[in-house]
Parts: C-alpha cells; structure tokens; sequence
C-alpha cells in the first residue's frame, strides 16, 4: 500500500495542517477568520482517516474528499502567494520566498494523498496483534 493512502498520513497531515496555520497565524489578530478554512481542512482529513482506519470502504470516500478539499485549498494558497513573489513580503517570521516553498511542497503531499486513496481501491490488511 502506498504511504500516501494509508489514513495515518492523512491524520498526521491533517494534525500539522491546523497546527501549522494556528502558529502561523498567532497574534495576528483578528486572525480566527483566516484559521477556519484551515482548521476544517485539517478536521476533514482527521475525520477521514478515523472512518477509514475503521472500515476502509465506507471511509476511503470521506478520506478522498477530505484530500481533494485540501488539494484545493492547498492549490489556492501556492499560486495566490506565488503571484505576489516581487511585492514586499507581509509580517512575519517566515520569509516569503522559504513559504512559498513549503506550501508547494505541502501541496504536492496533498496531491499525493489524494492520489494515492483514489487509487487504492482494496481494503486495507488487517493488523496482527503486536505488529507496529
């Protein structure tokens, strides 16, 4: 099974997501409104990962949503800061050229994950007691 499908990556994803953009944005404020599509980004892709950790068929649609909105949002994020690249950069500790960067990267790993839920079509195996 490819990483990329398996729903642990997409709740570590989904986890650094919220938290990333949280610590990102902290005291800008008002900065709660900039936080909602990310957090609903991050708790959609939690939320796939559980249902399809539980029972990967009837989860696999909610992890693939969860991927193809975070695909999105991720795609919106990387070309609105790229076409800003020669304006002056806004306030803050990550230069805007090292954020343009990790958000091409974060959205290439979504895509990865979208790819990779929509391809693997089987269920997952199942986990032995004591397996890691």
């Amino acid at each position: 099974m490819s990483l990329f499908a398996k729903p642990i990556f997409a709740l570590g994803f989904g986890v650094f997501l919220a938290l990333a953009e949280t610590v990102r944005r902290w005291g800008n404020w008002p900065f709660l409104p900039f936080l909602l599509d990310d957090w609903l980004a991050g708790l959609f892709l939690v939320y796939g990962a559980v249902r399809g950790r539980r029972d990967w068929a009837k989860g696999r649609p909610y992890q693939a949503a969860a991927w193809a909105f975070t695909s999105g949002m991720m795609y919106m994020s990387f070309f609105g800061h790229l076409e800003h690249w020669s304006q002056p950069p806004e306030a803050g500790w990550v230069p805007h050229g090292a954020l343009v960067g990790i958000i091409g990267v974060l959205f290439a790993l979504a895509l990865c994950g979208l790819a990779g839920t929509l391809r693997l079509t089987t269920a997952l195996p199942a986990r032995t007691k004591g397996a890691a």
